[in-house]
């Protein structure tokens, strides 16, 4: 006879999504304090992170199509993209044009008009006033094509003509903005940039993850990290045995391609959160389809994730087959010693004598009647 000692439970979502809350704030912790303390200061210092991004601000400034508008009287300044000037405040936009009032076109038209005839001719003539708090001269461009000159090529001739083609200010705007994107030194810049940004950010990222999700797991019997240790949920083996390192690690590592995929292929800047927010809900999304509530990594790497306070299971195949065995060895022993004297009998997990059971309730009903 075969006795039936192994008894899982799958987690609970509300535990599985309460584990990955915690695992996840206290690793964007971790992983906000490696970037201020470490890779922010090796960056500034080693990588000159700070220098790029003010020259590339100061070109920007000195192009006319971005704008620093001074928000407080202590000289506090906001910088401003000018083809996004239709999502800020509106009086901070009233501020910044009030000197075309009702004339709104005319102030685009005219930002435009000193990118194309001044900052990318290098003449360099001072800036309106609300494009640039102080006088950056503008970059010296090569020749452009059939040996002209950028004086030759950007007359008001030109712009006039440009102006009547595209209608708008707004399409001006965008034309000028797609204009300045093509320009050999911003794509060299940005991408210097792109660059630094991902060393502050990516190698941080993966060491606070291989922290929390990888070494800390290997750690413990069953794979946990310290999510799942606080809501009693942990990893075992698809067969109901315990789970292996290379489980554990295999598991994890799969984790971490798909959150860095998240973060950094699909949303690279602001959008990682968000684009990050949206894997981890396909995620657990998918994983509620199977009954098992298996998720594709749990699928990839033969794991379950089962309740630790409710679920049975063994160090593997032979301890089960060894405990199984002395269960039935018990049972038949019980059953062999009832069938020889029938005066043996169980009350609760405990084998006493029928005749001595007999005589302790009737003493006990004489000292009741007493």
């Amino acid at each position: 006879m075969r006795s039936e000692l192994k008894q899982i439970e799958n987690a609970s979502f509300a535990k599985r999504i309460l584990a990955v809350i915690m695992d996840g704030a206290i690793t964007l912790f971790m992983m906000f304090a490696f970037i201020a303390f470490i890779f922010v200061p090796i960056a500034n210092k080693g990588l000159k992170y700070t220098e790029k991004v003010s020259k590339r601000l100061q070109y920007q400034i000195a192009s006319s199509l971005f704008v620093y508008y001074d928000l407080d009287e202590d000289g506090t300044y906001k910088f401003y993209n000018l083809s996004n000037l239709d999502e800020i405040n509106e009086d901070t936009k009233y501020n910044l044009i009030s000197e075309f009032e009702g004339q709104e076109d005319e102030f685009y038209i005219s930002h435009v008009r000193y990118y194309f005839l001044n900052y990318k001719t290098g003449v360099g003539v001072e800036c309106p006033e609300t494009a640039n708090p102080e006088d950056y001269k503008a970059p010296n461009y090569k020749d452009l094509i059939d040996e002209k000159s950028p004086l030759e090529i950007y007359t008001n001739e030109w712009f006039n003509a440009k102006v009547e083609e595209l209608k708008t200010p707004q399409a001006i705007m965008e034309f000028a903005f797609n204009d300045m994107a093509d320009e050999d030194y911003y794509i060299q810049t940005n991408k210097d940039i792109k660059a630094v940004q991902l060393f502050i950010i990516m190698p941080p990222f993966v060491l606070s993850f291989a922290i929390f999700f990888i070494v800390i797991p290997l750690c413990f019997k069953n794979g946990e990290t310290l999510g799942k240790k606080t809501m009693h949920i942990c990893l075992i083996n698809k067969d109901g045995y315990d789970v292996q390192k290379r489980q554990v690690v295999f598991r994890q590592v799969l984790l971490l391609l798909y959150v860095t995929f998240c973060s950094f292929v699909i949303g690279v800047g602001l959008t990682s959160f968000a684009t990050l927010g949206v894997g981890v809900l396909i995620y657990f999304v998918a994983a509620f389809i199977p009954k098992s509530h298996r998720s594709l990594a749990d699928f990839a790497s033969y794991t379950l994730i089962v309740d630790s306070l409710h679920s049975v299971w063994f160090k593997d195949a032979l301890e089960e087959e060894r405990k199984n065995a002395e269960v039935n060895e018990n049972i038949e022993k019980y059953k062999k010693n009832k069938v020889e004297n029938k005066n043996i009998i169980q009350v609760g997990s405990t084998i006493v004598n029928e005749d001595v059971k007999r005589e302790v309730e009737e003493e006990a009903k004489k000292h009741k009647n007493k």
